[in-house]
């Protein structure tokens, strides 16, 4: 009887549990429990439907014969799309390099990113190819990294490969000992000379470890002499500046703008460089350099004149063969940049050049949630460009129409219009294109990066602060509301690195946290009412007690050790360790917390080294070390160690500098009762040779104080200092303050406030 009963349950689980065929493949090369394989078929059945979405034509939807791996659980989409390659790819972990320690193999990497043409041609040649997972799959570990998940992994094996090979690119492949240290390393390697390698050190690895061991050692002491801060710590000097500008203008392609090079980059570091250098001296070589440098950057094949959007860089130094794919960044720092532009040289044109972007950015990268996708891709169905590049039949039925209008550049097969055109035959592609070539988009990686959509929410207050427009302020509060609200994980309120449809995922990087920092703070100066403060307070905190760790010997210091692995370069952008050094100089202003002085002094000497080791990758660093230096050119100052602040507000056709201070705290008036009083006066630089300035201060109090005999004349609490015009500005002017702010018990050191007078818009 009992038998029986067991036979009946046996059958009712058998039609009521959830079975799982073996519709999966077993993976060549590896010994895999099938439990494990069952589990990994289960998530991805389950999931499918998000995997279809985020990966879209990437994804080839199948029930049968599909390999899954542990890539699976990831959340990168990146990862992803190599969870079906039959290699047993893992994420990298201790417990992945513990692997290949106990099992004696060495571990094979390869960094890429979603939008990367040559990480999808080793993909499709070697990661789907069974030969080759056989390899891996016996031999090694394989480690899956994605580069804008794990920015310091990929910034040490990029100093890897540039240090072996003389240059660095994406894919990085790479064999390590399972200790992480480097025996091989390329970029992309074609499938037949990756098998030869794969097998060739895998077997001497196991007939010489220690001979492997030792060898390796030698390339990552010269990846951690360039990472580390050994020596001594000298600050950059005000005397020693000029030189360092010397570095850089010599490297000025007078041709073609920017920086000499075979391929350019858009090089936002240089440009906000060179306009605070214009700001200070009103060179007008330096004006018509900068102005050709950004018309190239835009007028040419740098900027995609039909969909939008600049492209991440040109293979050419004359900007234009695109390197077809679209970073989120790129356009955040761009926007920034021909923003500033705009008011400081008066180009109205830059203005819009930064509203077209912003445009691209909201039609194309925007989520549902209201964050910003990472990237675009540059592949469109297996053909780099392919979604930008014109076939021989489009190209003929254009020129059909519209005859001489554009000529035409070349690209394996395919053609691309040649810029600068005119903006008839400009508006013609537009049209052609857009009526005629209906396609599908190319993949975007739906990843939305905390430090990226920062950067956007600057980009916008940038666009606010050109244009005077309500729109671009309410749209940065918006986006870092929810940027807020989507990025804090756990009880301890830690920062997320992205964010997917899904959730929040990954800790995140310095860089994440700094970018949200300076958003907070720059959201602060423009709407102090709001509690945009307390939310940078949470982020610091976070920065302090996770992210970057003390000194034992010397509390009030971070240690080097956590200040050597923030990633120094400014590679396409702004370096993470010269924007927290920006980031604590003005936080300890603002929250008048002293205590930071002693990081900002050991802050400033890490970044001048890093300055002087390296200027031309760190130009950015450069030029934040200059406003330290010589005073931060700003629409906001906090002075007298955050008791003042003094800020420029535009209204009513007019401007008014706006100055408030803590109650004990005072300036000297314009005209003080004492000759060694530094009295408060205000200068404007770079005003038509016709304008004239009036300016109106404010009525002075008279006071006794304990240090002095006489009567002193006074400006306190809040006064306002009137800047009168003869004439509308068309560019922008720079004014300087000059005052000496004192306690009833102290006064500080004299201090210079340098403010950009912008032209009134409408």
């Amino acid at each position: 009887m009992l038998k029986k009963q067991l036979f009946m349950a046996a059958i009712v689980v058998a039609i009521f549990s959830p079975t799982v065929t073996a519709d999966f493949k077993t993976f060549p090369g590896a010994d895999l429990e099938q439990k494990q394989l069952t589990k990994w078929y289960q998530k991805y059945q389950k999931n499918k439907a998000h995997i279809k979405d985020v990966l879209g034509a990437q994804f080839t939807e199948a029930d049968k014969d599909v390999y899954v791996n542990s890539l699976i659980d990831s959340s990168s989409p990146y990862l992803l799309r190599h969870a079906f390659n039959p290699i047993l790819w893992v994420e990298w972990t201790e417990q992945a390099l513990a692997k290949a320690e106990q099992e004696n193999k060495l571990v094979f990497l390869s960094v890429g990113y979603s939008s990367c043409h040559w990480c999808h041609v080793m993909e499709h040649e070697s990661f789907i190819d069974e030969e080759v997972a056989a390899v891996l799959n016996q031999s090694y570990v394989a480690i899956k990294v994605d580069k804008e998940v794990s920015p310091n992994l990929d910034y040490k094996y990029t100093l890897a490969l540039e240090l072996s090979k003389g240059s660095s690119g994406w894919p990085i492949s790479a064999i390590l000992t399972p200790q992480g240290d480097v025996i091989y390393i390329d970029a992309y390697i074609g499938k037949q000379k990756l098998i030869k390698i794969l097998q060739r050190l895998s077997q001497n690895w196991q007939k010489n470890k220690a001979f492997f061991e030792q060898s390796s050692k030698y390339l990552m002491s010269e990846v951690n002499k360039v990472m580390g801060l050994s020596g001594e710590l000298k600050a950059i000097k005000k005397s020693e500046l000029p030189e360092y500008y010397q570095q850089i203008s010599s490297k000025f392609d007078q041709k073609y703008g920017g920086l000499f090079g075979e391929v350019k980059f858009p090089e936002p570091a240089l440009i906000l460089t060179l306009l605070d250098q214009y700001q200070r001296n009103a060179d007008p070589e330096l004006k018509r350099f900068i102005e050709h440098s950004l018309d190239n950057l835009y007028h040419k094949n740098m900027f995609d004149h039909v969909y939008g959007g600049f492209y991440r860089y040109t293979t050419d130094n004359e900007y234009q063969v695109p390197h077809f794919e679209k970073m989120l960044y790129t356009q955040a720092y761009m926007i920034s940049a021909y923003s500033k532009a705009a008011s400081i040289l008066g180009n109205s044109e830059y203005l819009d050049v930064a509203k077209q972007t912003l445009e691209f950015c909201e039609q194309w990268m925007k989520s549902e949630q209201g964050l910003f996708y990472s990237a675009i891709d540059a592949d469109y169905k297996g053909v780099e460009g392919g979604y930008y590049l014109w076939d021989g039949r489009d190209r003929q039925a254009f020129e059909q129409t519209h005859r001489n209008k554009v000529n035409w550049l070349a690209i394996d097969g395919k053609h691309l219009p040649i810029y600068p055109i005119s903006v008839e035959a400009k508006n013609l592609l537009k049209e052609y294109t857009l009526k005629n070539r209906n396609q599908s988009r190319p993949f975007i990686d739906k990843k939305s990066i905390v430090a990226w959509n920062a950067l956007m929410v600057q980009s916008f207050l940038d666009m606010y602060k050109a244009s005077v427009d309500q729109q671009y302020l309410i749209k940065a509060e918006q986006l870092a509301e929810t940027l807020w609200k989507n990025t804090l994980v756990g009880k301890d309120s830690s920062l997320a690195r992205f964010v997917t449809q899904v959730g929040s995922s990954h800790k995140a990087n310095i860089e994440d946290s700094v970018e949200l920092a300076l958003a907070l703070v720059a959201l602060h100066d423009v709407s102090p009412e709001k509690n945009w403060l307390e939310k940078a307070n949470k982020v610091q905190n976070f920065i302090d007690s996770q992210q970057l760790s003390t000194d034992q010997q010397s509390p009030k210091l971070y240690s080097l050790t956590s200040l050597q692995n923030v990633i120094a370069n400014d590679s396409e952008g702004y370096s993470a360790l010269a924007r927290l050094y920006k980031l604590l100089s003005k936080y300890m202003l603002m929250t008048k917390d002293q205590s930071f002085k002693y990081k900002l002094k050991q802050l400033k000497q890490v970044v001048s080294k890093r300055v002087s080791d390296n200027l031309l990758a760190r130009i950015y660093s450069y030029l934040v070390l200059k406003e330290q230096i010589e005073g931060e050119i700003s629409d906001v100052h906090y002075f007298a160690q955050g008791h003042g602040k003094a800020r420029l507000v535009k209204e009513n056709g007019s401007f008014t500098i706006k100055i408030s201070m803590d109650g004990g705290w005072h300036v000297n008036s314009e005209q003080p009762t004492r000759k060694e009083l530094i009295p408060t006066s205000v200068e404007v630089f770079g005003l038509p040779d016709a304008s004239r300035l009036s300016i109106d201060y404010p009525d002075f109090i008279t006071k006794s104080l304990a240090f002095s005999k006489l009567p002193l004349t006074l400006f306190e609490k809040q006064f306002e200092v009137g800047l009168d015009l003869s004439d509308n500005l068309t560019t922008q002017a720079l004014v300087k303050i000059n005052l000496q702010a004192c306690s009833d018990k102290v006064c500080l050191l004299p201090e210079q406030l340098f403010i950009p007078l912008m032209p009134l818009r409408k």
